[in-house]
């Protein structure tokens, strides 16, 4: 069992925390690049579709390596993984200072994806082999809250860089940051970083593993709702940059500092959304995350305003957000806890796919038609599946109940 007790931090411990910290970093990694896009796109003469491919590439190696990375920490230890990867995506976040190409990029963030990986599912792991009830929907929401974080940090920080030094200084403020949560965890996971998981005496054997993501109905819908929600997330604030630079003819880090409460609002929801489902369920407040943000989003083009058009999009983090806690505080009866690591890694892998997807579809739509109206209109649509997903998820409302959890 984890041990996350501490006398600064009675109540969850320090693990949330330190994994809030990891979640932030991954969330700047992945917000670097449509931060700095409309200062790389004109310096690289980049197209709209190579763009989109390179914001695209952190989501292909993000979404195809979850599983790898949850077989990983089982085999070699969750924190001792957890460490290495962010190692690996602080180093890699230079590479195009000294690469500027669009390949430069293309592997950069790739790899970062790929590195990123290990924050999810592990950190969903050590959290569900130490908590359980309210206080792992809590316990999530803070994890889940270092996203905003992160997004926030990545834009208020980016943008006075940008405009005094450049793109290249956005991203060894990236690096530096990784070094603080690398400093964080070795603080916060010593016993993880030791030693291996308890499952390692009894690894899953992986064509068992295969039957058991494959036939089970209520992890499969919990994939297409996290994909629906994770495209809207990501691919609301990337492309903003670029649409409202192109659009209104603002600054790059002008519109950085204008899109940094994106990430108070996602912060914000990931706590709101483990706190509402106990009094309310979680298929209500999913369903209707849900409905709100495909609204919102159907709203982006019709606007002629800049300042409202942000505003719309801080309101899409906050209520996109209500979707994590409640959805993957599920894990626990969907799968065996000691499989929560793959559970969750198959699980983002789905919703990255979808993201990824839909991002490199949004910029070859706007190079076809020349206009970004048809790639909101293309996201506005992915919420109704997502919602169609959660009414069919076979598992009841109500099990995060206080009275069925005494």
């Amino acid at each position: 069992m984890i041990r996350t007790d501490s006398g600064m931090l009675p109540r969850l411990g320090r693990l949330p925390f330190a994994l809030a910290a990891c979640f932030s970093l991954a969330a700047t990694m992945l917000t670097t690049f449509p931060t700095v896009s409309p200062d790389v796109v004109s310096e690289l003469g980049l197209s709209y579709a190579q763009a989109g491919a390179i914001g695209a590439a952190y989501m292909l190696g993000y979404g195809l390596f979850q599983l790898p990375a949850s077989f990983l920490g089982i085999r070699l230890g969750s924190g001792r993984v957890l460490f290495g990867a962010t190692v690996l995506m602080s180093a890699v976040a230079l590479l195009p200072c000294f690469v500027a190409s669009f390949f430069g990029w293309l592997i950069s963030r790739l790899v970062m994806g790929i590195a990123g990986a290990a924050v999810l599912p592990l950190g969903i792991h050590l959290l569900t082999q130490a908590m359980s009830g309210p206080r792992l929907l809590k316990g999530l929401g803070v994890f889940l809250s270092g996203w905003g974080i992160g997004m926030t940090l990545a834009m208020l920080g980016a943008a006075p860089l940008l405009h005094a030094f450049g793109w290249r200084a956005v991203l060894m403020m990236s690096t530096a940051l990784g070094v603080i949560v690398i400093a964080i965890l070795r603080w916060a996971l010593p016993a993880e970083l030791r030693g291996r998981d308890a499952a390692a005496a009894n690894p899953p054997n992986l064509g068992e593993l295969v039957r058991r993501l494959g036939r089970n109905h209520a992890l499969n819908m919990m994939g297409v709702v996290n994909a629906a929600g994770t495209t809207i997330l990501i691919c609301v604030p990337a492309w903003l940059p670029l649409y409202l630079t192109g659009t209104f003819g603002a600054s790059a880090a002008e519109t950085s500092a204008s899109l940094s409460p994106i990430g108070i609002g996602v912060a914000v929801g990931a706590w709101a959304g483990g706190a509402l489902t106990i009094p309310l369920g979680w298929r209500r407040v999913v369903v209707a995350s849900l409905i709100a943000s495909s609204l919102l989003v159907a709203f982006i083009p019709l606007q002629s305003s800049s300042s409202l058009i942000v505003a719309t999009a801080i309101l899409i983090g906050w209520v996109v957000m209500l979707i994590p806690a409640p959805i993957q505080s599920l894990f626990p009866f969907v799968m065996p806890k000691e499989w929560a690591a793959l559970a969750a890694g198959y699980y983002n892998t789905l919703g990255f796919i979808g993201a990824f997807s839909a991002f490199l579809v949004f910029g070859y739509l706007v190079d076809w038609f020349s206009s970004f109206t048809v790639g909101w209109l293309l996201l506005a649509s992915i919420p109704v599946v997502g919602i169609l997903a959660a009414l069919l998820l076979p598992v009841p409302g109500r099990i995060h109940s206080k009275p069925s959890l005494k």
